[in-house]
Parts: C-alpha cells; sequence; structure tokens
C-alpha cells in the first residue's frame, strides 16, 4: 500500500461521522466510501462533482425565488469543496482553488440563512482575519467565537452555529492565520492568539454583541487555540474546548500519518521531523493556570485521533475545570453530535448569562 492510499484509507475510516456532522448528506458519504478512491485527485474529482451539483441546485432555486432552498444547497457546495481538499497536501494548486470555491460558495448561502450572515474582516499583520457573524434577534447578545480544527474551516462549524443562536447567542466562527482562507500562512500560536485578541476588540465594539458576555469554543486543534487565547485574552467570560490537545509533544507519536502530514503543512515544515520540532512548543502546561474563566472540557471516551489522557491534563491544569468524558464519543464527538453540541451550547448559555448576572 502507498503512503497515498493509507492516508485515503485513514480519510475514509475516521472522518465520515465528521463530514456528516458537518452536513454532508449520508448519501454522499456512503458514495465516496464505495468509491474508494485511491488517489487524492479521484477524491477531489468526487467531492468536486457533488459541489458543482449541489451548486446547480441552488442557482435553481435561487431563480425561481426560492431562496431559502437556494442557500441550503449552496452550504452544501461549500462544504463539498471543503471536503474536496480536506487532507489533500501533494496538489496545492487544486487544494488552494477548492478553498477559494468553498468560501465563495458560503458567501452566496448568507444572505438567506435564518438568522442571516454578515461577513466582518478583522486587520491584523498577518492579514486579515474573515469572521462570519450571525445574530439573533434580541440583541445585544452573548457571543461565541467558534475556532476551527486541524483541515477544518469557518464553514466546516457552520452545523454548530443553530445550537447557539437557538439559544438567544450570537456566534462568530472564524478562518485564523494558517486556516481556511489564510491557509498560506503558517500556523503559529502567538499569532493566532493576537490575531482572535484583535477578533475579541472587534465584536466587544459590535452593536449586537454584549461586550462582557464573549466566549470561546475550539475543536480538535481549534481546542488548543482556544484554550490558548482563554489564557491571555481575559475579556473572555467562558471558554470551551472539545477533543483538544494539550500537549502535542505528548501525543506525536500516536498520532496517524495523515494528523502529521497535516500538521506539517499548516506549519509550513519542509519535513515531518522538523514539523515534530516545531510543534513541541504547543502546549498548555505552562498555560493552563493563567485561565480565568469558566473552562469546559469534552471528549470522547473512544477519541482515536487525540487520546482521552489530554482531556484529563487539561481537568488538572486548568482551574475550576469542567471535564465531560462522554461514552462512545469519538473525536470530536462527531458521532454523536445531537447530544454534545447542545450541551456544550447550554454550558455556554448559562456560563455567559451567568457573567451577565454578575457585573
Amino acid at each position: 500500500m502507498t503512503d497515498e492510499q493509507h492516508q485515503l484509507e485513514i480519510a475514509l475510516g475516521k472522518h465520515h461521522h465528521r463530514m456528516m456532522a458537518a452536513g454532508i448528506p449520508y448519501s454522499d458519504v456512503e458514495g465516496v466510501r464505495e468509491q474508494a478512491p485511491c488517489t487524492w485527485l479521484g477524491w477531489m474529482d468526487y467531492w468536486t462533482g457533488r459541489a458543482l451539483a449541489y451548486d446547480e441546485l441552488a442557482a435553481g432555486a435561487d431563480e425561481r425565488g426560492e431562496h431559502v432552498t437556494a442557500s441550503a444547497h449552496w452550504v452544501r457546495t461549500a462544504l463539498c469543496h471543503h471536503f474536496a481538499q480536506f487532507m489533500v497536501y501533494e496538489h496545492p494548486e487544486e487544494k488552494a482553488r477548492s478553498r477559494r470555491a468553498a468560501a465563495a460558495a458560503y458567501r452566496r448561502a448568507a444572505p438567506h440563512l435564518t438568522p442571516g450572515a454578515t461577513f466582518v474582516s478583522v486587520e491584523v499583520p498577518v492579514g486579515p482575519v474573515p469572521v462570519v457573524l450571525r445574530t439573533p434577534d434580541a440583541v445585544p447578545a452573548p457571543c461565541v467565537i467558534l475556532v476551527p480544527g486541524l483541515e477544518a474551516t469557518k464553514e466546516e462549524l457552520h452545523a454548530w452555529e443553530g445550537f447557539y443562536l437557538d439559544r438567544g447567542m450570537a456566534v462568530a466562527a472564524i478562518d485564523g492565520p494558517g486556516q481556511g482562507e489564510l491557509a498560506d500562512r503558517a500556523l503559529v500560536p502567538d499569532r493566532y492568539v493576537s490575531a482572535v485578541s484583535a477578533v475579541v476588540e472587534r465584536l466587544s465594539a459590535h452593536p449586537a454583541v454584549d461586550a462582557g458576555r464573549i466566549g470561546i469554543m475550539g475543536v480538535s486543534l481549534g481546542g488548543l487555540l482556544a484554550s490558548m487565547v482563554a489564557a491571555h485574552e481575559h475579556r473572555l467570560a467562558a471558554a470551551a474546548e472539545v477533543a483538544g490537545t494539550f500537549d502535542t509533544e505528548s501525543r506525536w507519536a500516536r498520532a496517524n500519518a495523515l494528523s502529521r502530514r497535516g500538521h506539517q503543512f499548516v506549519t509550513k515544515s519542509p519535513d515531518e521531523e522538523t514539523t515534530r520540532t516545531v510543534v513541541a512548543d504547543w502546549t498548555m502546561a505552562s498555560l493552563a493556570g493563567d485561565i480565568e474563566c469558566p473552562f469546559l472540557v469534552v471528549h470522547g471516551e473512544l477519541d482515536g485521533i487525540v487520546p482521552l489522557d489530554q482531556a484529563e491534563a487539561y481537568a488538572k491544569a486548568v482551574p475550576h475545570a469542567e471535564l465531560v468524558v462522554v461514552p462512545g464519543g469519538n473525536h470530536v464527538c462527531n458521532n454523536l453530535p445531537h447530544v454534545v453540541r447542545p450541551q456544550v451550547a447550554d454550558w455556554m448559555r448559562r456560563t455567559l448569562v451567568a457573567a451577565g448576572s454578575a457585573r
């Protein structure tokens, strides 16, 4: 088996729940698993084809004035383009083209989402951070910044947003430096933290956002990044991480080949050994004690990508941390989104409401 075939086997075997939890229809996921492409170009062809099919459905609905239907199809278009480039590292031009197509499709969907989405560009030294802001009817509202993980984007977080919006919170999904629209930059934690602090500053001044009730939630690598932000950004009233790494070096040898290759891509490292040296500093060991706000740790009992001991390390090191281990949950509990995502949103609402009452 070639390295490429092994990587595709990991993608097909470990990430199908992630695709469905993000909003990819079951039939499309089963389609790619049945087809079982043996090259990344074959993978990209499958998902690009599904994206074009949904784009055609969206355009037809839009022409008929069926804008809600069109919007839903454009979200699926964006997700299919996103997964077309997902974990594809040997074809950089095609990968970049799919990223651009995903972002463009989501922008077409945005005006007719309920509630609608507005795009905010936050200027930082490494380039403008794109923020998708959605707000409930009652404003100013508590707001939750959503941080994507490795090879994830703001578009993939769309399926999380409704759980917060339904509970009266605004959501601000971002592509930080090294992700999505900013994937051509290296992911450097200090720069990432500074960029998210600029997002907090911008949101604090937004009339639809209650500046005293801003929280942050990150998934997988985004859980580590959100935790780093929480350690530095004390304006946050709550923080939650789902399936996040506590110390990258301690789990490196246990990471699968695709995860290690993903870290190489986001750090722009020339090889795996350099990558390991770079990410050895990606740890919360010296930062965890600086987190002042309430902190939720959620981890699947059966997570095969980020081991459970990483969650246990958070629970021990972060003051006032609350640990929830989900029975039967896999990585990010993507096999149980209907259970875990409402639970996280309810915790965030309770915590942010309490922060407002304490003022």
